[in-house]
C-alpha cells in the first residue's frame, strides 16, 4: 500500500455563504520522487473528476448528460510543475465538500493502485502557463476497429425522454426500421447508402408527444460500436 499524506489546507477556508461549500477550485500538487507514477495517477483521477457532482457521487457515464446534477466545467490537464506534477477542475469559484472530498479519494486510490508514495498539496493559484503538460503513452495496440474496415450506413433516429426506475433522466435513442417501428438496436433499423432527406422531413411533419425528439438523419457505424452508455437493466424503463 502506498503511503499517501494530504496537507492539512488543501481546500481553502470558505467565503462562499453555505456551510458545505469550499471557495476556489479543486486543485491537487503532487510532492514525490515518482513523479511519472504520480503524474499517470493525476491523469487517471482527472478522468474521474469530471463525472463527480456537487454529491460526491461519481456518476456513470449516461447520467452525465443529465442537467439535473452539477459536475465541474473542465478538468485540466497534468501540468508539470518544478515541484510536482498537479492538475485542477473549474468548478466556477466554488465546490461542494462532499465533491472535494470525492475527487480527494480518487486520486488517493489512484495512487494507492499504482503505489506510489506522495503528498498531496494544493498548488498555486498563478503558475507558469507555459509549464509543459504530461503525455500518457501512447494506447496499446490491437483496438478493436482498425482504421479503414468500419463500415457506415445511414440511418434514421430520434431520441426518447425516458426516467430509470430511481428516477434519473436520461434520453434513449431508437431508430427507424422498413415496416415503420422504432426500436433502440440500431443493427436491425433500416439502412440508407444516402441520406433519406424526404422521408425524414416526412417524418418531421408527423404529430409527436413531447417526450420524443425530432427526428434526424445520421450516418453511423454498421456495427453499433458508437452506441452511447445506458442505465443498467435493472432500473431503465422507456418513457410512454
Amino acid at each position: 500500500m502506498a503511503s499517501v499524506t494530504v496537507a492539512d489546507d488543501i481546500f481553502t477556508s470558505s467565503e462562499i455563504p453555505f456551510d458545505d461549500a469550499w471557495e476556489g477550485d479543486p486543485r491537487f500538487l503532487l510532492l514525490t520522487e515518482d513523479r511519472e507514477g504520480a503524474a499517470a495517477a493525476l491523469h487517471a483521477a482527472g478522468n474521474r473528476f469530471s463525472t463527480i457532482d456537487e454529491e460526491g457521487r461519481e456518476l456513470a457515464a449516461w447520467e452525465l448528460t443529465s442537467a439535473e446534477t452539477y459536475t465541474p466545467n473542465f478538468v485540466s490537464d497534468v501540468v508539470l510543475l518544478p515541484e510536482g506534477p498537479m492538475i485542477w477542475a473549474d468548478t466556477k469559484g466554488g465546490f461542494s465538500h462532499a465533491m472535494g472530498q470525492a475527487m480527494l479519494d480518487v486520486l488517493v486510490a489512484e495512487l494507492d493502485a499504482r503505489g506510489v508514495d506522495a503528498q498531496i498539496g494544493r498548488p498555486p493559484v498563478e503558475y507558469d502557463h507555459s509549464a509543459p503538460t504530461w503525455t500518457p503513452p501512447p494506447t496499446a495496440p490491437g483496438s478493436r476497429h482498425e482504421a479503414g474496415t468500419v463500415t457506415k450506413s445511414w440511418y434514421i433516429g430520434r431520441t426518447v425522454a425516458s426516467t430509470t426506475t430511481t428516477g434519473r433522466h436520461y434520453d434513449e435513442h431508437v431508430w427507424r426500421t422498413s415496416d415503420g417501428r422504432w426500436i433502440p438496436q440500431r443493427t436491425s433499423a433500416e439502412r440508407f447508402d444516402e441520406p433519406p432527406i424526404e422521408l425524414i422531413e416526412a417524418l418531421r411533419e408527423e404529430p409527436r408527444s413531447a417526450e420524443l425528439g425530432e427526428v434526424n438523419g445520421l450516418l453511423l457505424p454498421d456495427d453499433d460500436s458508437d452506441r452511447g452508455a445506458m442505465p443498467p437493466a435493472s432500473i431503465r424503463q422507456r418513457s410512454t
